[in-house]
């Protein structure tokens, strides 16, 4: 079925279902079609709100809860055709759920905000800095998020960490997930999928993973693509293909045909304890043997103490000298330091100039004098160096990895540390990544 005739349309796979009404967000607005559940081609038409990207859609007491890209969250009636906006505070949202207290939950860019009954709108203490892109709420109002590899439940106005019931999600980068009406919770990672039993006071039991071993080929699930229709079927949709299942089915063959059992801990293995054991004989036995070099040690530390001492005396009125002469240039450097992060920024090329946002740039790659832009669009050499680009640049973005290397710590997506692999991932789902050495890959853990 050809919905409208507008090339310039496309259209996204977030719906809702109010009544015989099923909606669904495309690029400027927001499609409505009337069904009569007899197999007759419904009837579509817009909604005809305001000109904008619409990349999330919910329901909620009869409502339709939009959130679009400019970040404005905001209810529909279709009864009335009237739009209320509930939020322009919450930065870069993805996807909303509310609870059982009427609070609306937001994930984004980042990180988690509420929006209590007051319009008072909060950020809660989230335990990592990643993209949340998925959210969902049970009946009982009690949230479900994911970013990257873990999961998280809000209950009580209080986030919790689920990973530790579900150590199977380790390296599994989350893109939607589901809370079955059955009491299934299901997740789609993007080489995985796992279906739970949801117990009392929320305990999660009988974990099913399945990846290309046993069945599941789904390539690349899309983010809040998981829907349930009334009879208990679950669809999963994916960059190529659908698929559909039912739950309970899952749960009626034997573990060793659907449960694929995780490896064990790395200090699990004996090899490890003897390790440990052999690296500590060797510490002790160079503490022993290093501690008469020591003594002597401190004596060679004071003397070069005091001619680096010296050599300070000397740099310092050497410094104040070149003050002196370069006023003008401190001035400047005193200007650019102080001048706060535009929303966009000018490189010059050899062949020209470039106009770059910087919520488009993923990281930069110095080469002495030249650097490397890289955007989720293009790659780019610019004629300036690394060192020049961190005094240009906001330092609570901008940050250095290493010597040659300065990333956009708001746009990372993940961290895979065994690939040693950092994901950037823009606002519209462009991806782009680099490898990164130990010393700085172990620099962005810290700082995120």
């Amino acid at each position: 079925m050809l919905l409208g005739d507008d090339d310039s349309q496309y259209y996204s796979s977030a719906t809702a279902t109010i009544g015989q009404h099923v909606f669904m967000t495309c690029h400027n607005d927001v499609v409505c079609m009337e069904t009569s559940g007899t197999g007759v081609v419904p009837d579509v038409s817009f909604l005809g709100l305001q000109q904008d990207r619409y990349r999330f859609l919910t329901k909620h007491n009869g409502k339709l809860i939009l959130v679009s890209q400019k970040g404005v969250i905001s209810a529909y009636n279709p009864d009335t055709k009237h739009m209320d906006t509930l939020t322009t505070k919450i930065p870069y949202p993805w996807c909303v759920a509310y609870d059982c207290k009427g609070t609306l939950w937001a994930g984004g860019t980042m990180g988690v905000y509420s929006l209590n009954k007051k319009d008072e709108v909060s950020k809660a203490d989230f335990p990592q800095r990643l993209l949340v892109t998925t959210m969902d709420a049970d009946r009982r109002g009690i949230v479900f998020f994911a970013s990257a590899d873990s999961l998280f439940m809000i209950k009580d106005g209080a986030i919790e960490a689920l990973n530790n019931q579900l150590p199977e999600l380790a390296g599994h980068e989350i893109r939607s997930l589901h809370v079955s009406p059955h009491g299934y919770l299901i997740i789609a990672a993007v080489d995985g999928l796992l279906v739970c039993r949801i117990g009392k006071n929320y305990q999660l039991h009988d974990v099913r993973f399945f990846d290309h071993r046993n069945g599941f080929t789904i390539l690349e699930p899309q983010m809040g693509t998981i829907a349930e229709t009334p009879d208990g079927t679950v669809w999963l949709a994916g960059v190529e293909e659908m698929t559909s299942f039912k739950p309970a089915d899952l749960f009626t063959y034997s573990e060793e045909d659907t449960y694929i059992q995780p490896l064990p801990r790395w200090w699990q293995h004996w090899w490890v304890w003897m390790s440990a054991l052999l690296i500590f004989g060797i510490a002790v036995w160079l503490i022993t043997r290093g501690y008469e070099k020591q003594r002597n040690h401190r004596k060679m530390i004071r003397l070069q103490g005091e001619k680096l001492e010296r050599e300070r005396t000397i740099e310092s009125i050497r410094r104040k000298a070149i003050e002196a002469e370069s006023t003008e240039l401190a001035k400047d450097i005193v200007r650019m330091t102080e001048k706060t992060m535009d929303e966009k920024v000018t490189f010059r090329t050899a062949s020209g100039t470039i106009v770059v946002e910087l919520t488009d740039i993923a990281y930069f790659k110095g080469d002495g004098n030249y650097s490397q832009v890289v955007t989720f669009y293009s790659h780019d050499t610019v004629l300036i160096g690394l060192g020049a680009l961190e005094k240009m640049l906001d330092s609570e973005t901008f940050v250095r990895a290493d010597r040659s290397t300065l990333v956009n710590i708001h746009n990372i997506s993940s961290l895979l540390p065994k690939q040693r692999r950092c994901i950037f991932r823009s606002a519209n789902g462009q991806e782009v990544e680099t490898k990164l050495l130990a010393p700085a890959f172990k620099r962005l853990q810290q700082l995120l």
